[in-house]
């Protein structure tokens, strides 16, 4: 039986607890949730997480040594939805 959110991936890269609520409901409705860490962070959280982490990947990734990119969504100057790139 298929569940609602089977093939949707998800990255979670927050480390607050609605976060860790939401990103459990969205596991168990059937997403592939991904927790990301920082390389010096232990992946082993207390208290409510041990339960709002149920049904999460964890990966480690040093998110110092990543050049991140900003696509922007809209366009200051039009206001208009800025066409995205297809691959």
């Amino acid at each position: 039986m298929t569940r609602t959110l089977d093939g949707i991936t998800v990255l979670d890269f927050s480390d607050g607890a609605a976060a860790a609520l939401a990103t459990m409901f969205l596991s168990d409705h059937g997403a592939r949730v991904i927790r990301v860490i920082d390389k010096g962070v232990s992946p082993i959280r207390d208290g409510g997480f041990v339960i709002w982490d149920r049904g999460k990947e964890c990966i480690t990734l040093d998110l110092n040594a990543v050049v991140w990119w900003r696509v922007p969504m809209f366009s200051w100057k039009t206001s208009r939805p800025v066409p995205r790139c297809k691959n």
